[in-house]
This record gives C-alpha cells, structure tokens and sequence, in this order.
C-alpha cells in the first residue's frame, strides 16, 4: 500500500466521523492541495511516485483547509489536528518525516549535527579534543526561488572542543540543501558550506554522572 492510500484512508476514516458524508475522494483531494496541486489529478500527474522516496514531506495546511471550504466540508485546524497524530507514527510516515515548514527546519539541524564537515574538525583541533557540534537555529536562505532544484537552509550552531584549561564553543554558520523531488517533497540533506561566524568562547561541559560501586 503506497504511503498517499494509506495517508489518504487515515484522513478519510478520521473526518468522515465529524462530517458523515465526507468521501474517500475529498481526502485525498485535501492532501493533494496540502501537498501544493490544484487536484489530485495534478499530484497523481507529478509527484505520487516521487512521495514514494521523500524523506521530507511538507503539508500546507492553509492550503488544505481553504480547498475543505472549497468543498463545503468547514474543517478547523483543532479538527485536522487528530489525522495529524494518525498519520506521524513511524508504521504510518512509511520512514519520512512529515509536517508543516517548520520540518525542514528540524531536518536541517539533524543533518548540520550529524556531518562530517572537515571545518568542524579543524576548528575542534586547534582548541584539542572534538566535543561535537550542534545546531541552535535553522530557517531557510532568503531569497530562494520556490521552484529551484535544491532548498538551502542556513543553520547556526556551535562547534565544541576542550583541552587540559580551556573548554571552547566557536560559533559557526552552515548552509544546509535538501534535493526537492516534488512540489514540497525533499530528498535527504547534505551540509554543502560552513564557516566560522564568530570568536570561540568558554561553555560548560555536560559530564555523565559516574556511578559508583559499593
């Protein structure tokens, strides 16, 4: 079963308890237009199989409830909400994360935390020991063309590292892209730049609690 069927059956199950004529069809015509198409003929055109492999999946739900009103259905957000809940579990997502914007806001901060990046190792060693780097805020790069081939997201963070007196936080900035396979569907992201954007300054290390025997 392809994750939009078993997306579209969820939604379908969950209304049609708050509005008792709502029909498969409207279901999957909410998620098309949350989906950013006109119908679910355009999604079905353009980007079903590709909802297939996305690892992001972006829903606009105001987009969604005006095409609800569109067909007579008053859907609030408190009442989308429940499908929502339905649908994020791993069993259901099929291995994607799916939401709002704000996702891919998330998605970058995951990819700046688990790179590689060779800067983060070369600010790390001329403090000594790597403490890892993180990410503080990501938000998406101005300017940026909506229907360009890659979505670049700007991620502030920090790289960690300490030596026998000092323990140093130096503050970076990465650009993050996600390939767009579809309207607002993302493939996996890569940390494509980095770049000190500050001088380093001391941070409090997290120590794991030792325990101790009797």
């Amino acid at each position: 079963m392809t994750r939009f069927t078993t997306w579209s059956g969820i939604v379908h199950t969950t209304l049609s308890t708050l509005y008792p004529f709502f029909k498969l069809g409207q279901a999957r015509e909410l998620l098309a237009a949350g989906l950013g198409h006109n119908s679910y003929a355009s999604l079905r055109l353009r980007d079903l199989a590709a909802l297939e492999s996305a690892e992001y999946v972006v829903l606009d739900l105001e987009r969604l409830l005006q095409r609800a009103a569109g067909m007579g259905v008053p859907l609030t957000l408190e009442q989308w909400w429940p499908t929502h809940q339905e649908r994020t579990p791993g069993r259901i997502s099929k291995g994607c994360y799916l939401g709002q914007a704000r996702v891919m806001e998330s998605a970058a901060r995951h990819v700046f935390e688990e790179s590689s990046h060779s800067l983060f190792h070369e600010i790390a060693n001329r403090t000594g020991m790597s403490d890892g780097h993180w990410a503080h805020d990501a938000a998406p790069l101005p300017g940026q063309d909506p229907s360009a081939d890659e979505l670049a997201m700007l991620v502030h963070g920090e790289v960690q590292a300490f030596n026998e007196h000092d323990s140093l936080a130096t503050p970076v900035i990465a650009e993050v892209c996600f390939e767009r396979i579809g309207r607002q569907l993302y493939a996996g992201g890569r940390v494509t730049q980095v770049a000190q954007h500050g001088e380093p300054h001391p941070y409090e290390p997290i120590y794991e609690a030792e325990i101790y025997g009797p």
